[in-house]
């Protein structure tokens, strides 16, 4: 069963992108990397780990050595 928010649109991130921050294509994809690494992936609500971001579910679930 489908969950209406897993295909839902990431967060707008309109304001952080302007002509002056990414002056070119690649500082572009490289602050569209970087946000998607650093922050969207960490912190999304993943359905296989309990509907958690992936730093809430370690803290919770911590991994014994």
């Amino acid at each position: 069963m489908g969950n209406a928010y897993d295909n839902a649109p990431p967060p707008s991130s309109a304001s952080c992108w302007t002509a002056a921050a990414s002056p070119t294509q690649a500082e572009a994809r490289m602050a569209v990397f970087d946000f998607i690494g650093g922050w969207y992936n960490p912190h999304r609500r993943h359905s296989g780990l309990d509907y958690l971001s992936p730093i809430r579910y370690e803290q919770r679930h911590p991994v014994v050595a």
